[in-house]
């Protein structure tokens, strides 16, 4: 039962609300021991009671097991230890039974009238919690901090709670675990967050840097802008392999090809010289003069593929006359036609 201290008057006893304990009890039983919202909650208990030794094993007797509470007992009776060594260095004359509320400080009256409030001090309210949190929290299997890593669908901020819940069991030290945890919050990150991390990887001071990189991982946003990226990355090396058919350079196509515009040779296609003109009649390619030296050879035959635009320039030169025989163009007449 809480204590209630009024002034000029001795200190009382009130009942503390069964629904505290049963919202504990049932956010151990739904949630878990050491999760956030129960450790939470039973902080939140004892910072709004003014908790005796007393009260603090009633609690606990009624939400754990027989064998969660004697493990809680047993660090709480070592780490109170601890804190009698520092009382004498001190010179405080507060031993064992006082603050364990054991022998003549058993009674929760006798509790309650401490007037110097030896057993409400925050620290020994840190100390219950810590000796809580090293509770093994049965049905769920212990593992070590450093081999907690985020999964792929994982959100990170429930990546963090995961990784500081299991840092605070195994760490004494309030300064190295802090140092752990935000290291390990960008190590054990997965690749997703990693990426959105390591723009601001040696700006970022503290978790909530971290946080605001990764909030918007596993949108619908985020996985539009990293589709776009992957299909931008891919068409860059897809354009980088494509391979010119004139020169055999990679890099460009034929039709963009330099050394053809400049009127060079082809090195890898055989095709023969690029001319640097474009055909006057459609401006559309350079065939124009294979077609002229065509005529000056004498060749009457010409291959199907032969532009609409050079049949209708031969026509119109009048000393020419093109027509189809089968797969072939045969011109019937052939005179020097200059350029």
């Amino acid at each position: 039962m809480p204590v209630l201290y009024q002034p000029n008057r001795p200190p009382e006893y009130a009942h503390l609300p069964y629904d505290v304990i049963k919202e504990v009890r049932k956010s151990i039983k739904e949630y878990g021991l050491q999760a956030s919202f129960t450790m939470n909650l039973l902080q939140v208990i004892g910072e709004s009671y003014v908790l005796t030794p007393l009260d603090w094993k009633s609690i606990l007797r009624l939400v754990l097991s027989a064998a969660q509470y004697s493990v809680w007992f047993l660090e709480r009776r070592e780490l109170v230890q601890v804190q009698v060594m520092n009382n004498l260095t001190a010179g405080t004359a507060i031993g064992l039974d006082e603050l364990m509320g054991e022998g003549h400080y058993a009674t929760g009256i006798a509790q309650a009238a401490d007037y110097h409030g030896m057993f409400f001090t925050q620290a020994l309210q840190g100390q219950r919690l810590r000796a809580l949190r090293r509770v093994p929290d049965f049905g769920k299997r212990e593992s070590s901090f450093a081999s907690i890593r985020q999964g792929p669908q994982e959100p990170y901020i429930q990546f963090l709670d995961r990784l500081q819940t299991a840092i605070q069991r195994q760490i004494e030290s309030s300064e190295a675990a802090e140092l752990l945890l935000f290291q390990l919050a960008i190590e054990n990150a997965n690749m997703d967050c990693r990426r959105a991390i390591d723009p601001i990887h040696n700006q970022a001071k503290t978790l909530n840097d971290l946080i605001r990189a990764c909030q918007n991982v596993g949108s619908e946003q985020h996985k539009a802008d990293m589709l776009a990226a992957a299909l931008a990355q891919q068409l860059v090396v897809a354009r980088a392999a494509t391979k010119c058919f004139s020169c055999g350079q990679e890099g460009h196509v034929k039709k963009d090809c330099p050394k053809a515009r400049e009127g060079g040779r082809g090195q890898g296609s055989g095709r023969g010289r690029q001319l640097a003109r474009l055909c006057p009649r459609c401006q559309k390619g350079y065939h124009w003069g294979v077609l002229l030296k065509a005529l000056r050879s004498g060749d009457r035959r010409f291959s199907p593929r032969i532009p609409r635009c050079r049949l209708e320039v031969l026509r119109s030169h009048g000393s020419i006359e093109v027509q189809k025989q089968g797969p072939i163009w045969v011109a019937k007449t052939v005179t020097e036609i200059r350029e």
